[in-house]
């Protein structure tokens, strides 16, 4: 039985997120089947970035990058 190491684990999220762009702007003839439901209301999964701070969804003009440097 093979089991997620936690760099495996960690990328759960990123996977979601390429699966949801997918979803969105490939050709809806060449989508993949898969589809990613909430496990306790199993509605399809609407995957969202949300301010760990305030809760606060994300949107483009609330997000800012900043590089450290040191």
């Amino acid at each position: 039985m093979y089991l997620l190491t936690d760099k495996g684990r960690d990328s759960y999220t990123i996977l979601i997120a390429i699966q949801s762009w997918a979803d969105d702007w490939i050709d809806h003839r060449v989508r993949s089947p898969v589809k990613l439901r909430h496990r306790p209301c199993q509605k399809v999964l609407q995957p969202e970035i949300v301010c760990e701070a305030c809760g606060q969804v994300l949107t483009l003009a609330q997000g800012q990058i900043r590089m450290a440097i040191s």
